[in-house]
C-alpha cells in the first residue's frame, strides 16, 4: 500500500510536500521496497518527481553511507552524482 501511495504522488502539487514525503519514506520506512521507490523518485531520470535541494542531497548522502540496503546506498550515490554539486563526498 505504501508503494502505491508513493506512485500516486506522481504529478501532485505542491512539490515541497511531495519532496518531504519521499525523503521521509527514504529515511524512515522499514520496507526496503518503499525506500527503493522513494530513492528512484528522488534521483535523476524518468522516475524523478521533485527538484533537488541541499536537504535532499544531505538525506541522499546519509542514505549512501548508512542505509542497510546495498541497492539503496548505490542508488543514493548515483542520485548524488547526477543531481549534486561536483564536490568531494
Amino acid at each position: 500500500m505504501r508503494l502505491k501511495a508513493l506512485e500516486a504522488l506522481d504529478g501532485a502539487e505542491p512539490q515541497d510536500i511531495i519532496q518531504q514525503t519521499l525523503l521521509d519514506a527514504l529515511v524512515d520506512d522499514q520496507n526496503p521496497g518503499v525506500r527503493v521507490e522513494a530513492s528512484m523518485r528522488c534521483g535523476d531520470g524518468s522516475e524523478r518527481q521533485v527538484e533537488s535541494d541541499g536537504h535532499m542531497l544531505a538525506v541522499l548522502r546519509d542514505r549512501m553511507q548508512k542505509d542497510p540496503s546495498t541497492y539503496i546506498r548505490l542508488q543514493s550515490a548515483a542520485a548524488i552524482r547526477d543531481l549534486g554539486p561536483r564536490q568531494k563526498f
